[in-house]
């Protein structure tokens, strides 16, 4: 365990970073195909075009980020304002080892955020399908230099690849901890805190009952709050476990991910205790259940929405999510922002 307080407390810049893939990019496309197996689903890295309205809302809604690290494959939207003073586009040749190249593994890439370039010790983390649709200040996000969190076990059980790559990380976090660490001075408030609300204590306190352990922090996706001390730390811990899977271009089930970073503040209570209500987010597998996002999106005061395309949607279908989607999106941001070329740039 370690100091909970950050190296470079009183830091006020805050970064953003977001992950993006042209799955539509011919170059990406041959190397995709030279690497893949054949069994790899070319729609797990299907592009929905809507990138620039994550932009959109950062511009309109979080005005005080210092910079954004665009983490690309190579590419970039052409619609992009490459010389815009905030943005940083970052090439995955940036930040990993050359024998890893080219990657098609998350994982792998997210796991690489410490080499980027001029990162501030305070970011957060987006995926490209993460949308801000309401005025954000930086302390939603952190609060006293500490990213805002929660301690939540659950009892894991395993009922996928996604559940295999949590079990891997949260077993190599397990081996440094023991349940007794829960009840110190200055975890146990952390651990069990007003804010989390009565239900949610008990089912930790009932989950390390039963397990014995950490078996699964609760898990969300929506924008994440990070510092770099706890990717140094976790890089340095585990730094034979992550060298091995960022050679592997693609995701297996001893995967592991960013994922990784926030366990590392959690058990270390490098966090302030904090329930997040204000995110929307719907995995979506049908034209039912797209249509249910957005009714619930248009009618809810959600900060943020997250619509989760399933990989197994038909060609049809997708055309379908990405029109509901993007008339959204339109209607929530409907003007260009400076990170966009206008056409008479």
């Amino acid at each position: 365990m370690h100091n909970n307080e950050s190296r470079e407390p009183n830091l006020d810049s805050i970064d953003f970073v977001i992950t993006w893939v042209n799955s539509n990019d011919p170059e990406w496309q041959q190397d995709f195909e030279k690497h893949s197996d054949g069994r790899r689903a070319i729609g797990n890295f299907r592009n929905m075009g809507t990138l620039q309205y994550v932009f959109r809302g950062i511009e309109s809604f979080a005005p005080w980020v210092r910079k954004i690290h665009l983490v690309t494959y190579g590419h970039s939207p052409p619609w992009l304002n490459l010389t815009h003073p905030k943005l940083h586009l970052v090439r995955h040749e940036d930040i990993l080892p050359s024998d890893a190249l080219p990657n098609f593994h998350s994982g792998a890439i997210e796991l690489a955020f410490g080499n980027i370039k001029d990162l501030s010790e305070k970011f957060v983390y987006f995926n490209d399908d993460m949308f801000m649709i309401k005025a954000t200040s930086k302390d939603r996000f952190f609060r006293r230099d500490l990213p805002k969190d929660f301690f939540q076990i659950r009892i894991l059980f395993h009922n996928g690849r996604f559940s295999h790559s949590i079990h891997e990380q949260m077993s190599l976090i397990a081996g440094l901890f023991q349940t007794k660490d829960v009840f110190t001075w200055h975890m146990f408030p952390k651990v069990f805190n007003v804010r989390y609300g009565i239900i949610e204590n008990l089912r930790t306190f009932l989950s390390l009952i039963v397990s014995k352990t950490l078996s699964c922090f609760v898990i969300y996706h929506h924008p994440q709050p990070h510092l770099k001390t706890n990717i140094e730390e976790a890089s340095h811990t585990f730094a034979d476990k992550i060298k091995k899977l960022q050679r592997k271009k693609f995701r297996d089930l001893d995967s592991i991910s960013q994922y990784l970073f926030r366990f590392w503040g959690l058990i270390n209570g490098r966090f302030y205790p904090y329930q997040p209500r204000d995110a929307l987010y719907r995995t979506i597998s049908s034209k039912s259940d797209i249509d249910e996002a957005i009714d619930r999106a248009r009618r809810s005061d959600h900060r943020f929405v997250c619509f989760n395309d399933s990989a197994d949607l038909t060609e049809a279908e997708y055309s379908y999510f990405t029109k509901r989607v993007g008339d959204f999106l339109d209607d929530k941001l409907p003007d260009p922002c400076s990170f966009e070329i206008t056409k008479e740039e």
